[in-house]
């Protein structure tokens, strides 16, 4: 925060208010009449409530306007009441219409009151009205707060602007705040009283500006009231409060008319009167939901109705809380605005009611701006408003007359108060010169120090050093204070306390007169002797118009659009999505377009944008072209036929006809595409796949399964190629075939053997050829053991063989021939040593 600056007035709400630069839809951490407390360096400085923010953007400057008002605020929020007795009924009710420094006890009596113990009934029934925690009441220092004024009597006012009626009696009365109690504390001070604080005018590094103007105009010489009335015995008579001078200029002089309905006096007697008829028009009209009614009555501030909208959640409803409404627990049929007119105030309860009348509407407005020959510049602005009114209704409407019967009774206006001590009280001359009769200063005083001059406080009195050397006890009084506390700033006005300013001030001392309107009417108050609000219907009593209408204002969100040459900004309060606001370049189209949590930089003629959340960034070009970003779901390209993404741990990219391609520490690389697989990791290698066979390669070995039942392996040190019931195995040093029945293999050291269908066949370079067949037959062929023939029967056949010989066969000369002379059979001669020839 920045510009941070507490400000103080007296009889007024104090403020805090500071800046936040940045963004003017920014998310407060406080809602509207929020508790806040401010502390600097741990100590408490303001204690208030949470108003509205004031939200401003420029182009690139944006920044929030923060508002805090203190305690003072509550007051202005509700109406001072007491209460009234109804002897038909034996009970009281609450009315806005009050008198001052009286108290009432309903249905028992009312007796004075001093300055002091009226502002205590006002802080404590409005800290009542605000739920009991909001402020309490101090000290009140100085003599003049015992003081009781004349009863006085006022209507419909706030507890704060009943509190300055108050001191209008001691008008140099000033508020102050201590903070650091719970609820904050309400003190008042009179300048008598109060804390001397003393500056000089030598130390030019913190008193850096001053200025003061002496009104010896306003000094009050003296002070004669005057109460006109009847004395005990019903003459005519005054009393007179005086106090100072009684001739010459400055004097403040003032007749105060105690005539009136009786207080405590007998009524005239009941007279006779011919019959009377008396005519009267109401004028009024159907309260309507539309546009048109509300710029009419309403407190819209449009330009006119066709910029209102109306939600149609508006609608009139019975104001259980109006004083009017009292003893009335609907509108009993008045469903009319009751706009001018009197009516009898016989006939009010019957015919009249107070409704609440709630619009909740868009306001529209709109403001062109040009500048020489530049552009037009055009600010148009939505904004939400509730507003509420309480407005007159009643049943009746057109031209009405009233008959009063011969011979009926009427109250008159009653005996005048007479001027007793229980009315009038002496010394209020006395005390107004006490206060008035002294010089005034208005002065102003800026300090600069390292932080804000904290002892200062509203009420004080200072003197100045190194001036005037009237300056040094003129005691003037504070009224206003700001502190910058960014700067260590304090300015301080000083003089005529705020409810009674200057001008004021001098007024008084002209019209010669006090303000005053006496409540002649307290006993009818307490004690209902004279109906209050229900006179007798065959009284010609009062013609009563229907008053004022009573507005609250609500704002709410706004939406506000500045067009200019170059482009539209517009700030949308309104919307679902929360406060929006658009920038828009007109030459180009590009607009950006902020929500909370959310920015789009958008081209919809070109069809182009870039979305931020906190956890996501979106880029579209066309209908189909996007990319994304974000941290859940990493990196995402899509266009019409392909998506890639990464992410922590894995890419993705997909494609028409099923292709597809994951890199992930996983599954490793895996692509897809047709049906067919390729899928490649570090501990099972390259696998490949078409859904029916499957090809692996790894460090270890190159695996090919056909689906089918038939593999092939290969690895460092062997080949398998295996089908159904089939199996090779090849190796460096042999190769091994199995299949159902038999086997073979072949290798460098053992040669080849063959095993089939209990068969054998073993051939190697060492031990020869052997061979086994059924029924233990068996051959054997070798180097060394020569031939072996076996029957596994009969009997055995050895051929072997010596050094240096062999064996030769020799067909023999002789053989049998057949009928034709051809051999049958050849016989043949085994021969030992060299070989010959046959």
């Amino acid at each position: 925060m920045s510009q941070c600056v507490i400000s103080e007035q007296s009889l007024s709400a104090g403020m805090f208010t500071a800046h936040i630069a940045g963004n003017m839809l920014a998310t407060l951490p406080w809602a509207f009449e929020d508790v806040i407390t401010l502390k600097l360096d741990g100590v408490v400085k303001f204690k208030g409530v949470v108003l509205s923010p004031k939200r401003v953007g420029g182009g690139l400057n944006e920044n929030i306007l923060l508002r805090f008002a203190d305690p003072w605020w509550y007051m202005g929020q509700g109406t001072y009441v007491q209460p009234w007795w109804v002897a038909a009924s034996g009970t009281p009710y609450d009315a806005p219409r009050v008198a001052l420094f009286a108290g009432i006890t309903p249905g028992e009596g009312w007796v004075k009151r001093t300055i002091g113990e009226d502002i205590a009934d006002i802080i404590t029934q409005c800290n009542a009205y605000h739920g009991g925690s909001v402020m309490q009441l101090g000290d009140l220092l100085g003599d003049g707060f015992e003081a009781m004024p004349i009863p006085q009597r006022v209507n419909n006012v706030t507890y704060d602007s009943v509190l300055r009626q108050v001191l209008a009696w001691v008008p140099d009365a000033i508020q102050q705040w201590d903070y650091t109690t719970t609820p904050p504390t309400l003190s008042f001070v009179q300048r008598a009283a109060a804390t001397v604080r003393s500056y000089s005018m030598t130390d030019n590094a913190v008193m850096v500006e001053q200025e003061f103007l002496k009104h010896d105009e306003l000094v009050v010489r003296g002070v004669e009231i005057t109460y006109a009335g009847l004395d005990a015995f019903g003459f005519v008579t005054k009393v007179i409060d005086q106090a100072g001078a009684t001739t010459g200029t400055r004097l403040l002089k003032t007749v105060i008319d105690c005539t009136g309905n009786a207080n405590g006096a007998a009524a005239t007697s009941p007279t006779s009167t011919p019959a009377v008829t008396r005519n009267y028009t109401v004028v009024s009209e159907a309260i309507a939901m539309t546009p048109e009614w509300w710029f009419k009555y309403g407190d819209t501030g449009a330009q006119s109705a066709a910029d209102i909208a109306v939600d149609g959640t508006s609608n009139v409803a019975f104001a259980p809380a109006a004083p009017e409404n009292a003893g009335k627990d609907d509108l009993g049929g008045c469903g009319l605005q009751w706009l001018e007119g009197g009516m009898p105030r016989s006939r009010l309860s019957a015919n009249t009611r107070v409704a609440l009348v709630t619009g909740n509407l868009t306001i529209r407005t709109t403001k062109a701006e040009e500048s020489g020959a530049a552009p037009i510049s055009t600010t148009e602005v939505q904004e939400r408003r509730v507003v509420r009114m309480l407005v007159p209704v009643t049943k009746l409407s057109g031209d009405y007359e009233q008959v009063i019967s011969e011979a009926s009774s009427s109250i008159g206006n009653g005996i005048p108060q007479l001027l007793s001590p229980i009315f009038l009280t002496p010394g209020m001359a006395a005390a107004l010169l006490a206060a008035w009769g002294v010089a005034q200063y208005d002065g102003v005083i800026k300090l600069v120090k390292s932080e804000c001059d904290e002892a200062i406080a509203l009420g004080d009195v200072i003197n100045v050093t190194g001036g005037l050397t009237e300056w040094t006890t003129m005691d003037t009084q504070v009224h206003s204070l700001t502190r910058e506390i960014d700067t260590g700033t304090t300015t301080i006005q000083t003089g005529v306390a705020e409810h009674l300013g200057v001008e004021e001030y001098a007024n008084l001392l002209r019209m010669s007169r006090l303000r005053t309107v006496p409540a002649m009417d307290l006993d009818q108050q307490a004690m209902g002797q004279v109906p209050s609000n229900e006179p007798d219907p065959d009284e010609l009593d009062d013609l009563v118009g229907p008053g004022g209408v009573k507005y609250s204002v609500l704002n709410g969100p706004q939406k506000i659009k500045h067009i200019t040459a170059t482009g539209t900004h517009t700030s949308d309060m309104t919307a679902e999505a929360g406060p929006t606001t658009t920038n828009k370049n007109t030459a180009s189209g590009d607009e950006v377009v902020t929500t909370p949590g959310k920015q789009t930089v958008q081209n919809t003629t070109a069809e182009k944008s870039n979305t931020g959340t906190p956890d996501k960034q979106s880029l579209k070009s066309g209908e189909s072209d996007s990319a994304e970003l974000s941290v859940v779901d990493g990196l995402k390209l899509l266009t019409e036929t392909e998506t890639a993404q990464l992410k922590p741990g894995i890419l993705t990219i997909t494609g028409e006809s099923g292709f597809s391609i994951t890199l992930s520490a996983a599954d490793g690389l895996l692509m897809t595409v047709d049906g067919l697989t390729v899928q490649l990791k570090p501990d099972t290698g390259l696998v490949i796949s078409d859904g029916t066979g499957t090809t692996t390669l790894n460090l270890l070995q190159l695996l090919h399964d056909n689906g089918s039942g038939k593999t092939m392996s290969v690895t460092d040190e062997q080949v398998v190629i295996s089908a159904t019931g089939k199996t090779s195995v090849s190796t460096v040093d042999d190769l091994t075939l199995t299949a159902t029945g038999g086997t073979l293999g072949l290798s460098i050291a053992g040669g080849l053997e063959n095993t089939a269908d209990g068969n054998t066949l073993t051939a190697s370079g060492t031990g020869g050829i052997y061979h086994s067949g059924g029924g233990g037959a068996t051959a054997a062929l070798s180097k060394s053991a020569g031939l072996q023939l076996d029957d596994g029967a009969s009997g055995t056949v050895n051929v072997a063989t010596q050094t240096g010989e062999a064996i030769s066969f020799q067909a023999t000369e002789g053989c049998d021939v057949d009928e034709g002379g051809e051999p049958i059979t050849t016989t043949a001669k085994v021969l030992r040593g060299a070989v010959t020839e046959a």
